[in-house]
Formats: C-alpha cells, sequence, structure tokens
C-alpha cells in the first residue's frame, strides 16, 4: 500500500474509532460501525480488482489515479457521523431522521485540506445516489474543462462499482455472523414468500435501478439490491462478482422469497439477458 493510500486509511480509521467511542453503549450502532470499517476495506480490495482489469485505468496520469484510489477508500467516511448522528436521535434502536452519508462524506473531505479535491468529493458525493444525480450538479456543470468532468465521472462509476461489488459479497458471506445486532432480517423472514408488484417487474425488467418508494415488501427488498447489478459500469466488476460466487448467492438468495415459480423464472432470466448483453454470454447457470 502506497503512503498516500496509508494515510487515507488512517484518516478513514480516525472516524471510525471516534463514532465507535460515541456509540459504544450500544451495540447495535457498535456493530453498524464495525461493518461499515469492515466493508471500506472490502471496497478497497474491490477497487484493487477493477483497477488492475479495467483499461481505462492503465492510461491515465497519476493524480487521477491517486484521487480514484482515495475516493475509493474514503467513500464511506460519511458513514461513521450518521452513525453517531442515528445513535443520537435514535428511539428504542430507532432512528427518527435520516443522514445522506454521501452528502456528509463530501463535506468532511471539503474541509479537509488534503482532500480538497474535486475529483475526490464528488464521487463521494454521489456514490450513493443514481448516476444522474452527478449530471445534475451545479458544481459538476460549472465545470468548463470537459476532460476533468470525464476524468470525475470514471472516479464516480469506479467508486460505485467497488461498492456494489463488496457488498455483493459481504451480503451472502456471514454477514449476519460477523454483525448479529445488525442485520435480522433474512431470519424474520426465513420461509416466507410474496407477490412481485407490477411496478417492480417492469422495472427489473428494464434492466434497472428500482425504486425505494415501490417497494412493499422483502422480496421486492432483495430485488432491489440484486438489480445493482444493472448499475454496474466496468465489466471487470460483474466479472469480479461471478467469479467470486456473490452474484449466483445473491440472485438465490433473492428467489427463494418468490412465491411463484413463474417470478423465479423471471428474475433468473433478467439477469441472464443482462449478462448475455454485457459479457456476450450466459454467465450464470442454475
Amino acid at each position: 500500500m502506497l503512503d498516500f493510500e496509508k494515510k487515507a486509511v488512517s484518516f478513514l480509521y480516525k472516524h471510525y474509532n471516534d463514532s465507535l467511542k460515541h456509540v459504544a453503549e450500544s451495540v447495535r450502532y457498535s456493530d453498524y460501525a464495525k461493518e461499515k470499517i469492515y466493508h471500506s476495506m472490502q471496497v478497497i480490495g474491490a477497487m484493487r480488482y477493477i483497477m488492475k482489469h479495467e483499461e481505462t485505468f492503465h492510461s491515465d496520469d497519476e493524480h487521477f489515479m491517486k484521487c480514484a484510489k482515495i475516493a475509493t477508500i474514503l467513500h464511506d467516511v460519511g458513514r461513521f457521523s450518521e452513525i453517531k448522528m442515528l445513535y443520537d436521535n435514535s428511539i428504542d434502536g430507532d432512528a427518527e431522521i435520516e443522514c445522506d452519508h454521501g452528502q456528509t462524506g463530501c463535506d468532511i473531505l471539503r474541509n479537509s485540506p488534503e482532500y480538497n479535491d474535486i475529483m475526490i468529493y464528488l464521487p463521494v458525493k454521489h456514490h450513493n445516489k443514481i448516476t444522474d444525480s452527478l449530471y445534475e450538479d451545479e458544481e459538476f456543470l460549472s465545470l468548463k474543462d470537459e476532460n476533468l468532468k470525464k476524468k470525475i465521472e470514471k472516479i464516480v462509476f469506479l467508486v460505485r462499482d467497488a461498492d456494489k461489488a463488496a457488498n455483493f459479497y459481504l451480503f451472502n458471506n456471514s454477514l449476519e455472523k460477523l454483525f448479529p445486532n445488525m442485520f435480522n432480517a433474512s431470519k424474520k423472514y426465513k420461509g416466507q414468500t410474496w407477490e412481485m408488484s407490477d411496478i417492480v417487474r417492469e422495472d427489473f425488467l428494464l434492466k434497472q435501478l428500482l425504486r425505494k418508494v415501490t417497494l412493499n415488501n422483502y422480496l421486492e427488498s432483495q430485488m432491489h439490491v440484486l438489480a445493482w447489478l444493472f448499475d454496474m459500469n466496468y465489466l471487470p466488476t460483474i466479472e469480479l462478482v461471478l467469479k467470486n460466487g456473490s452474484l449466483k448467492k445473491m440472485l438465490l438468495n433473492t428467489i427463494c422469497y418468490c412465491r411463484f415459480e413463474e417470478d423465479k423464472d423471471f428474475i433468473k432470466s433478467a439477469v441472464n439477458e443482462f449478462l448475455l448483453s454485457r459479457l456476450k454470454e450466459e454467465a450464470v447457470s442454475f
């Protein structure tokens, strides 16, 4: 790990340790903080794989490469402020407020002399939003340098991809075992099945991110996460979630909540159609 990467990791751990100390009396929020630092380290691994195998990162300048790595390492730095805020405003364990950790992370980095770089803080700001949010950002739109805008876009894609790939893996590999006080929904809903709404079916068929306002049950919430696949920008990201088996596990963990066999077939078919369009081959077999 290069020196600037070590410094970024240390910066991240400073915010993590601060949040962990702040919420020490809460097992739930302590687990939340631990899960986020664990996830951040996995995102770094996913980032390294993507940058190694994606050609767009093989020929750019040193500053771009440095910013791309730092933005990915620090993409969730705002989570730790979010955790403290949720803890401070929780009632019986349920938070009463919402916090945009992308915006919070952006603010933290803007106020840090070392990381106050638009190629770092804008990707962090938009990593947790739909892609179009970047193209509607006033600061991004005000840039006159089209090459700079393209670099920022590439980094946003990298951060979003590494984030999703890491979550695919974590969600399907001992998440509840590692952080038992946070993730108990699958235990709560084990053995239950639901129907898929027409709206969710239409969005999934269009191979696009599902709108949270349309989600009505646990099956559709699982489909929401599975649909992150459709928002992966670089081919190495898709290849990674296939290679490590996390996509197949995610898919199987989703369809087990389908009430009808035709819905299971629909989800599997939509995923394979997407893979066929991107990889030119049907990569998941059952």
